[in-house]
């Protein structure tokens, strides 16, 4: 059984480590792309926020799959 307590702290890491990314670009110039449509964008600090929380929760639980909005379906499961 998944333990609540466990998977909230891990959860509160994977928050802080996404923000650290998400502060550390605030005012640089990103690589902005589009993906869907013009107005659906992705930065530099989406892809490398969504890297740092996929891999703080694999850390914990390295047999997660995941879903994620940057990369769809088993992101990043190898």
């Amino acid at each position: 059984m998944l333990d609540l307590q466990s998977a909230l702290d891990t959860a509160i890491s994977a928050a802080k480590a996404a923000g650290k990314i998400i502060v550390s670009k605030h005012g640089t110039t990103l690589d902005v792309q589009t993906k869907s449509s013009p107005h659906d964008l992705l930065t530099e600090a989406d892809g490398l926020a969504q890297e740092a929380i996929i891999d703080t929760i694999r850390k914990q639980y390295p047999d997660h799959r995941f879903i994620a909005e940057e990369s769809g379906a088993d992101a990043l499961g190898d």
